[in-house]
């Protein structure tokens, strides 16, 4: 049956064989991503995502992961999201690791669903699905992602580290290859291998992030920033976006896989290394939280 009139946003068609295949909507994708991020949308367009782990902070685990590039696409797809803000919950983005959701994992047998295909696709998934300007904090557990925003900003009690050398496995799924793009390349790598924990005055100095705010002054300036964005034209905005992501893209195209690779053949080689570092195999390992 024929359609006509604005059969989908920003689209006027006079006819047309079928009916638009229906973008997931906002409050489907509140629902379905409920346990991991809390999401507010102005009517302008503007999307506030608040990660968080049973209403606190986010704690890094196995299933975020996995939502998290899933999320991406279901978003990104949605053309009347106009800016996205990533924040986190108390005074935390994400400081810590949920060690209990790691129990029962096959390194050997789970390797390739997890750490392989999502771990790409957790960086990936933020290049090539947010089409819209973002603005995000940093987090201290894989921040690589919310890194490469458009704009991040920090609190004065930020910190910043990649703790997978001190951990007995490679720092090789992202946050070396941005610490590296952003700091320069001997800081960045240094910082991976020696695992040192830096504040976010470094971070700034060092361009790591692109600016420093009190905390309670946080999102204030994170939508400070978004107002400023939506005052610009939506295809000035956006394909000022798409430079960004491209460079990003670039970035990661020449030099993930080989650090990925790198990762799981230690990974493969010293698991059990790892395994002791993270204590997975002690009957404790959720009490305690490690970074990664």
């Amino acid at each position: 049956m024929a359609v006509t009139g604005n059969t989908f946003p920003f689209y006027d068609a006079p006819g047309a064989l079928t009916e638009w295949v229906k973008p997931i909507s906002f409050e489907e994708v509140q629902e379905k991503y409920r346990e991991f991020f809390h999401l507010d949308k102005r009517e302008d367009g503007v999307v506030l995502c608040r990660l968080h782990t049973q209403g606190g902070p986010l704690k890094f685990s196995l299933r975020w992961h996995h939502a998290q590039p899933l999320f991406y696409r279901d978003i990104g797809q949605d053309r009347t999201n106009e800016v996205l803000i990533f924040t986190g919950t108390g005074d935390e983005f994400t400081m810590t690791s949920d060690i209990a959701d790691f129990a029962g994992f096959d390194v050997y047998r789970n390797s390739l669903d997890h750490f392989w295909f999502d771990a790409f696709e957790l960086i990936e998934g933020f290049l090539y699905n947010l089409n819209m300007p973002v603005i995000t904090g940093p987090a201290l557990v894989h921040s690589e992602w919310a890194l490469m925003a458009d704009y991040v900003i920090a609190s004065e009690n930020t910190t910043f580290q990649d703790a997978h050398f001190e951990n007995n496995y490679v720092a090789g799924d992202g946050n070396s290859i941005v610490f590296a793009e952003r700091m320069g390349v001997g800081r960045g790598y240094a910082l991976a291998l020696m695992a040192e924990k830096f504040d976010a005055a470094t971070a700034e100095k060092y361009g790591l992030v692109n600016e420093v705010v009190p905390r309670d002054k946080l999102l204030d300036r994170a939508y400070a920033v978004a107002d400023w964005l939506m005052s610009r034209p939506r295809a000035v905005r956006r394909n000022q976006h798409m430079i960004a992501q491209r460079h990003w893209r670039d970035v990661m195209h020449r030099h993930l896989g080989h650090h990925l690779g790198a990762e799981h053949t230690a990974l493969y080689v010293d698991y059990k290394a790892m395994s002791d570092a993270w204590a997975l195999d002690s009957p404790a390992r959720g009490e305690e939280a490690v970074r990664a």
